[in-house]
């Protein structure tokens, strides 16, 4: 058993670094491992409007209800968790595969590790590798089958432990008229105000939600800015993907390289930038719902210093009076308030009020602290500014 009496496995040096602000953390822990109230989408108001949207689910047998502060945002309500029965056959999904059952995805085969018990066609039990059970369906391959390699669904999920829409089956979704994004990283798309003279660059950008969320914005106000997303080669494609299917394509420029190195190979955006975008890789300790977690210590300050790394060479890109927006699905200081504090000292960057939200808790000027206590994922914001 791990912390405050949960299976996740997660320090208590860590959760000391979680500001009081965020409440307390053994509540936190306990409330992480299930999924928010609400599952939230993203309308694509470049192709349709909100309300338009509604009605077209409704047609179809969703009901989806409009946020109270993010106008893009629509959700449905998230039920359970509800008792399972343990059956017989038994398969053990991996941590991503089994969080996703969890809400009442369908588990594929690669997500699978083991399996045994049962034949093709029977009822089975799914449990994450630390034996949580997660849901219950009915198995499309066998055994061997499911560990063999194969491709495809190996367990269609009949009785998830949560139940809400799927996301993918939602009308319109291959058209790109909605995409999965949490409540709390919205706010870092409507944050800045846009104008056709803004050069605005996102880094570390896949899967692509902030930057598409601000290209929606730019069509939905009828300008045109310079948009430019980065991420490593081997995600550049998804992330073009994700704005093909949005129909954003030809309004984000994408380049594969080191978000780190951006001022060497890509020189023209050094001191241009008007808007940068810095939602770094973390330890994801406000991610919901969470069947196992590990973290140490030392994974908390070796991620700090990788996140310091992107934002030396954000400040680089931005222009005077340029506006850094920093972001992290985390809650530690050291990764979050750390890095403001460092970025404020070694950068020269000053903090910007934000915008008057009332979901955001409180915390230092320009900052949006988002806790799962709030029934959200957890989420950090700083608004930082090149002086000039």
């Amino acid at each position: 058993m791990g912390v405050c009496g949960t299976p996740l496995e997660i320090g208590w040096k860590v959760l000391a670094r979680v500001p009081p602000a965020y409440g307390d953390p053994c509540r936190i822990v306990g409330d992480i491992q299930s999924p928010p109230r609400r599952l939230y989408v993203r309308v694509n108001t470049a192709k349709i409007g909100v309300d338009e949207y509604i009605e077209l689910a409704h047609r179809f047998g969703v009901e989806l209800h409009v946020d109270e502060e993010v106008p893009h945002a629509v959700w449905a309500p998230v039920e359970g968790p509800f008792q399972l029965r343990k059956y017989r056959g038994w398969v053990v999904a991996d941590k991503r595969a089994a969080e996703s059952v969890l809400m009442g995805s369908d588990l594929y085969a690669p997500g699978v590790i083991m399996a045994g018990g049962f034949s093709r066609g029977d009822k089975v039990s799914i449990y994450s590798p630390n034996r949580v059970h997660v849901g219950n369906g009915i198995a499309q391959l066998s055994p061997q089958e499911m560990i063999s390699g194969s491709h495809g669904i190996a367990v269609r999920v009949t009785e998830p432990r949560y139940r809400s829409v799927r996301v993918h089956d939602l009308p319109g979704y291959d058209e790109g008229l909605v995409y999965g994004q949490s409540i709390s990283s919205m706010y870092v798309g409507l944050i800045p105000r846009l104008s056709d003279s803004d050069v605005i660059v996102d880094l570390t950008a896949a899967p692509g939600g902030k930057v598409s969320h601000i290209a929606q914005r730019a069509v939905e106000e009828g300008i045109s800015p310079e948009i430019i997303a980065v991420d490593r080669p081997s995600k550049a494609e998804r992330l073009r993907e994700t704005l093909r299917r949005l129909g954003l394509d030809g309004i984000v420029r994408v380049y594969g390289g080191d978000s780190r190195k951006i001022t060497k190979w890509l020189p023209s955006v050094k001191g241009r930038a008007t808007i940068v975008v810095v939602d770094p890789p973390c330890s994801n300790l406000g991610v919901r719902p969470k069947v196992m977690e590990k973290r140490g210590d030392k994974d908390i300050a070796s991620l700090a210093s990788y996140q310091r790394s992107i934002l030396w060479e954000a400040s680089r890109l931005l222009a005077p009076g340029g506006l850094l927006i920093y972001s992290t699905c985390t809650l530690t200081a050291d990764e979050n308030q750390g890095n403001r504090a460092w970025a404020i000292d070694r950068l020269n960057l000053e903090p910007v009020e934000a915008p008057p939200f009332r979901r955001p808790l409180k915390g230092g000027v320009g900052e949006l602290l988002f806790s799962p206590l709030q029934g959200i994922p957890g989420f950090y914001i700083a608004l930082l500014r090149r002086p000039g």
